[in-house]
């Protein structure tokens, strides 16, 4: 060693640093006031900078130059050499910032040095470990023992031609100086001399090396990395594998996604050595230039590789945690308890969702926490492997006991996807680390992910619907929104005009912070009211389904039976059917359970009394099922001293009770369950008594056991939950409906502060609910016609009744009405009772006879009493016996179409006035059947020729008494049994008589047919005539026919001529008529001729 100058005195020399921008040494005092200076390195003279200020503990022992990032970094710890904190150094005002917390690994570390790369070591002297410092979060990473028992006096520096990392130490084994090299990738380190025995080193320094002028090829071989897969935003050194000590020479790395290029030059990178970080994979290399020969050579390009941020993360635990745990978190789908004493806790596996501009709480519970105890949550919202990004601590608790309840906001900003967040319980006071990384003292680290997920607007694709329900009844509303983490709120209002007010959380709605609406055992005042649902995310401001109606209905009365008909002098029982809907008698959640509420007692019966009766729900224990955190009731080991019985007595307020009703509850106790509880639900229906006795084993009025929860005192959670869960008690062993008292009795014995058992338990939404049961209403009706009795001997008043009797005397209408507990008032049912009167006075029907064929009638017009009803029946074997005739029930019975066999029957009708016993028959009918006459009509001679007449002749039996004609289905003349018929009424002839019978039977006789005779004779007459005549020739034929018929006289003269169309319809004889009265007398021939065969038939007539 060749010593520079004169001796400088220090305080302490705490250690050197060259700075590179200005090309100065700086050294630095390790006692305050910490005074820099730099030193000149030819005469050793110093000038003063600045006094350092802004140190966390009383020494400054170690600086550095970082050529990497041209900061001055420092390292200062406390006397005893148990803690450390590294931190940077303006070298202009001399004021320091601290990185990080003070640590207790590396608390030893008496120098920092800067490697090329800018990463930073130090030795513990006090471990004799080799250790490397995070820049960000200041936390030291242990690489490994230099094999050394190193003392007071030691300094390094890194040799930045070839990277090698030179300490000088004072070895304690054998009190020589030593000069070192230190592997900083195992720590060891390798003995190159000694310097002198008890000789010191406070800072040693490379500081230049000799360059001489570039020739030739330069050959940077290799690209080489200080690390070749990188975290992003870490800093790393790319270097070249042979480096370049010359003058001349020139620099300039580039970059480029892949080895292949395309390669950009990298603005500012002209060093031999380029410091950059990571972003992504990316490759580079070096253009090295000798600028005396002007040749260039590339080195070998290198990818460097972006380290997955999930490999990324620091490690960071709690070195104790004997004394406090985190037991508990919440946030979001998180809900994770933990009783590991691990100092760090891997929950990776468990997720939750959140949102861009979502805001959650967060609780973290810790059973022992202590009052110097602190928690700290960070999320790596940029998924860069780190949590030393601004905004990345997103709660930090105030130093309190636990539980640490509070929110964290997802910036909108935050990289999508999952992530990993941390949170920290540590002693703020003992060994603190409120950092994201490293170990405290005390206290215990989680690790969790977090998806982050983008913020989907909100639309409504369902609006809820218009209910109509019956008062007492459960309607439900809902909307339905599509989007991300919609938050819901329900409103109300009482009509169109009114403003909207939130629906609040309390019966009888339920649901009012989700998209479905449940309003139970609804009241009447709630008909009208309008609802509507509110949703908001992170991405909306509130926005507003349409809204829907709720129509309450009145209960509507149901009797049986709904309607009655009894006969003169019965007694009707009138019952109501309807059942009333379970109802609320009580609905507690000790917002304020000290006092207790209004009605509640409590009593306790432990032996001894101890420090503690019922008392206001503890948050530091567990919060309240529902509501604020401290909304439940509890009870504790402090209830008795030592090791003693607990009896602790909470009763219900004074309530109508009955077996059945329904004591529901929540209960639990204290995380983990260790020491065994127990909870009893008794019941007395001795009115408002609290009597349980003097002692702490006596129940009192309270003897019958509804419910017990954990009755054998298991420890853990299979025994009393250590979870908020919901228990029923069923009220049982009253014997009748009174009123009485439901009563909580925490009872545990070897329980206290001293004994095995017991510790703490909390109740919370007490209800009691009284079951339905038979509605009870008011009756009206006719006055004296009611009565409570099946005798009717007792007279109804109108008080609440479920059924009544009543005795009406004519037909009467009553009423009813009733009124529920929700309330609801029902509307009027009306139940008309008819009273029928007993029969008597019947009318008889009387004899009939009918023709036969004919429609017979009996009558029975009235009777007195009824309403009743008529039933005809029919005896065929002279009243011997007798059968309901079908349909026939109305004052006459009418007989269609009476057959022969009918003759002689006998009719009656038989009146029934239900429900009256008995019928009344009325006395019996006969029917006479008359059968019809016989009618046959004749006539000589059926074919008629021209000229030609015949007679038809009718005969009846029985005789008749008038006669009718008809020709072809037409009415003649003719009232005799005779008709005359000539050529001209040729047709189909039927009589119909009327016969001498009582009645008068009628029936039609057979058809006759008159026709004609054929001829092919022309037909003259009359002839001779005195001038008009007739012709007539015979024609039945299907075909048409036209005739030409002409007259001639005597000397072939035509004297006149007429045509005929004949058809199929003409009659067989046509008469032709012609008249020759101005004719000069003669015969005349008749010619008649067929037009279409030329056919001709002719004859004489004689005109006089």
């Amino acid at each position: 060693m060749t010593p520079i100058g004169s001796p400088v005195v220090f305080g302490f020399n705490g250690a050197n640093a060259w700075n590179t921008l200005d090309n100065k040494l700086y050294a630095v005092d390790q006692a305050p006031p910490f005074s820099l200076y730099t030193v000149d390195t030819t005469t050793g003279v110093r000038t003063f900078v600045a006094n350092c200020t802004g140190l966390p503990f009383s020494n400054m022992t170690g600086i550095t130059w970082d050529p990497f990032t041209n900061v001055m970094y420092g390292v200062s710890t406390n006397d005893g050499l148990t803690s450390a904190q590294i931190l940077t150094i303006n070298i202009t005002t001399g004021a320091c910032t601290t990185i990080g917390s003070p640590t207790a690994t590396a608390g030893g570390s008496i120098m920092i040095n800067a490697a090329p790369d800018g990463t930073l070591f130090s030795v513990d002297i006090v471990d004799d470990n080799l250790y490397k410092w995070n820049k960000t979060t200041g936390v030291p990473t242990l690489v490994g023992p230099t094999g050394v028992d190193a003392n007071y006096g030691q300094d390094g520096h890194f040799d930045f031609s070839d990277g090698q990392y030179y300490w000088a130490c004072l070895n304690n084994t054998n009190l020589e100086g030593e000069l070192r090299v230190i592997n900083t990738t195992t720590g060891a380190s390798t003995l190159i001399g000694s310097y002198g025995f008890l000789n010191q080193i406070s800072g040693i320094g490379i500081y230049s090396i000799p360059l001489i002028p570039c020739s030739g090829t330069p050959d940077p071989g290799d690209t080489k990395s200080s690390d070749p897969s990188i975290c992003a935003a870490v800093p790393f050194t790319l270097s070249l594998e042979n480096p370049i000590y010359a003058s001349g020479i020139t620099f300039q790395w580039q970059s480029a996604t892949s080895t292949a290029g395309p390669w950009t030059d990298i603005i500012g990178a002209t060093t031999q050595n380029y410091g950059t970080t990571l972003t992504a994979t990316t490759s580079y290399r070096c253009v090295v230039t000798c600028t005396n020969s002007s040749i260039t050579t590339i080195s070998t390009p290198l990818e460097v590789t972006l380290t997955p941020a999930a490999n990324c993360y620091c490690d960071a635990e709690g070195d104790d945690t004997s004394f406090e745990i985190i037991d508990n978190v919440k946030f979001g789908t998180i809900d994770n308890a933990s009783s590991s004493l691990a100092g760090y806790e891997n929950f990776l596996t468990i997720s939750t969702d959140v949102v861009k501009g979502q805001t959650l709480p967060i609780t973290i519970e810790s059973l022992d926490s202590y009052d110097f105890d602190q928690v700290l949550v960070w999320i790596d919202f940029n998924k860069n492997g780190s949590f030393s990004d601004a905004g990345e601590l997103v709660y930090s608790s105030p130093v309190v006991t636990g539980p640490y309840t509070g929110n964290i906001t997802i910036p909108a900003g935050a990289t999508t996807g999952s992530t990993r967040m941390r949170i920290r319980l540590h002693d703020s006071f003992f060994g603190p680390n409120a950092t994201p990384c490293g170990n405290s003292d005390y206290g215990q680290v989680e690790d969790y992910t977090v998806n982050i997920i983008p913020c989907v607007s909100l639309n409504f694709t369902n609006n809820p619907s218009n209910a109509s329900i019956t008062c007492g009844g459960t309607a439900v509303f809902t909307a339905t929104v599509t989007g991300t983490a919609p938050a819901y709120a329900w409103e109300y209002r009482v009509n169109s005009g009114s403003p909207w007010l939130f629906v609040p959380n309390a019966s009888p709605f339920s649901g009012v912070n989700t998209n479905a609406l449940t309003i139970t055992d609804a009241s009447q005042t709630y008909s009208g009211y309008q609802f509507r649902l509110v949703a908001s995310n992170p991405c909306n401001a509130p926005d507003f389904s349409g809204f829907a109606t709720l129509t309450v209905n009145p209960i509507v009365p149901v009797v049986t039976p709904s309607s009655a008909t009894i006969c003169l002098g019965t007694i009707q029982k009138l019952t109501l059917t309807n059942t009333l809907g379970n109802s609320n008698l009580l609905s507690e959640g000790f917002t304020v359970a000290d006092p207790l509420p209004a009605g509640w007692a409590s009593q306790n019966n432990s032996s001894p009394v101890g420090t503690s009766g019922w008392f206001q729900g503890n948050t530091a224990v567990f919060n309240a099922q529902s509501g604020p955190a401290d909304s439940y009731i509890g009870a504790n080991f402090n209830n008795t001293t030592g090791a003693n019985t607990i009896s602790n007595w909470l009763f219900l307020p004074t309530l109508s009770i009955k077996n059945g009703d329904i004591v529901t509850f929540w209960t639990r106790t204290a995380t983990g369950a260790t020491y065994p509880d127990r909870l009893e639900v008794r019941v007395s229906g001795n009115g408002a008594s609290t009597n349980v006795g003097a002692t702490n084993t006596s129940v009192g009025d309270f003897a019958t056991l509804l419910l017990s929860v954990n009755p054998t005192l298991i420890a853990g959670p299979s025994g009393y939950p250590d979870t908020w869960t919901q228990f029923t008690a069923t009220v049982s062993g009253l014997g009748a409906p009174t009123t009485g008292r439901v009563a909580f009795r925490y009872f545990v014995t070897n329980g206290g502060p001293s004994g095995a058992n017991s510790n703490y338990i909390g109740i919370d939404n007490v209800v009691y609910t009284t079951t339905g049961g038979a509605a009870q209403g008011t009756w009206t009706g006719p006055a004296g016609t009611m009565f409570t009795d099946a005798l009717a001997a007792t007279a109804y008043t109108g008080t609440l009744a479920n059924a009544i009797y009543v005795k009406p005397t004519v037909t009467s209408n009553y009423q009813v009405s009733f009124t529920t507990g929700t309330p609801c008032t029902s509307a009027t049912t009306t139940v008309p009772v008819n009273v029928v009167i007993p029969i008597s006075g019947v009318a008889n029907p009387t004899n009939t006879s009918v023709c036969l064929g004919g429609t017979a009638t009996f009558t029975s017009a009235s009777a007195t009493g009824g309403p009743f009803v008529r039933q005809w029946q029919v005896s065929t074997n002279s009243g011997l016996t007798w059968t309901n005739i079908t349909g026939a029930t109305s004052s006459t019975l009418t007989l269609t179409n009476v057959a022969q066999i009918m003759n002689n029957n006998l009719y009656r009708v038989n009146y029934t006035a239900a429900p009256c016993v008995g019928t009344v028959s009325s006395n019996s009918a006969k029917l006479t059947v008359n059968p019809l006459p016989v009618v046959t009509i004749s006539a000589p001679d059926l074919a008629l020729t021209p000229g030609q007449t015949t007679v038809i002749t009718g005969s009846s039996s029985p005789a008749a008494i008038s006669w009718s004609w008809t020709r072809d289905g037409a009415a003649i003349a003719g009232a005799t049994n005779t008709q005359s018929v000539n050529i001209d009424k040729l047709g189909a002839y039927q009589a119909t008589v009327v016969d001498n019978q009582t009645p008068g039977c009628t029936a039609k006789s057979n058809v006759l047919v008159i026709g004609s005779e054929s001829s092919d004779r022309l037909w003259i007459y009359p002839n001779p005539t005195a001038g008009a005549f007739q012709a007539r020739l015979y024609f039945q034929s299907d075909f048409s026919e036209k005739r030409i018929v002409t007259i001639y006289n005597s000397l072939g003269q035509e004297i006149t001529s007429k045509r005929f169309n004949l058809m199929n319809i003409t009659a067989p004889y046509l008469q032709m008529d012609f008249d020759l009265t101005n004719m000069p007398r003669g015969t005349y021939v008749v010619k008649v001729a067929h037009e279409f065969t030329g056919k001709i038939v002719s004859g004489l007539v004689l005109v006089q």
